[in-house]
């Protein structure tokens, strides 16, 4: 079972959540993010904010 913290969902069935990163693709979609990142994220945004998901092919 997984638990899921800081869930911030963004489309449909996606969210950006702190999740374990395991060093490969693993996610129908969502966004996993550090502990600490998706704390931070979690306390600044806000109901209704925009947000766009952008892919960095240099990573």
């Amino acid at each position: 079972m997984w638990i899921v913290l800081f869930s911030i969902n963004f489309y449909g069935g996606y969210f950006m959540h702190q999740q374990p990163l395991p060093g490969y693709p693993a996610s129908h979609g969502c966004v996993r993010l550090l502990m600490t990142d998706a704390e931070k994220l979690f306390k600044w945004v806000r109901v209704r904010d925009a947000v766009t998901v952008v892919r960095d092919s240099g990573v």
